[in-house]
């Protein structure tokens, strides 16, 4: 169980830096595809979302509000 928990705290450390590494990359409208540290980012990012859904994690509450994950995508 101990190991679990340390690798939630990882994943959850992970996307925070993702989340951080997002918000300070700036990419025009016309450069979209010519950044190269990005490349095969989009195909990651469907893969891990395309898995919380088909282990039903989408239905996770995924805020303080009892919103789930699923809920907060649509939204």
């Amino acid at each position: 169980m101990e190991h679990l928990v340390s690798d939630v705290k990882h994943i959850k450390e992970f996307l925070r830096k993702m989340q951080k590494y997002i918000f300070n990359k700036s990419i025009k409208g016309d450069k979209v595809n010519d950044v190269k540290d990005l490349e095969d980012v989009g195909e990651v990012a469907w893969g891990f979302i395309s898995a919380l859904y088909e282990s039903y994690w989408d239905q996770l509450i995924a805020d303080k509000n009892n919103f789930s994950f699923r809920h907060k995508v649509k939204a």
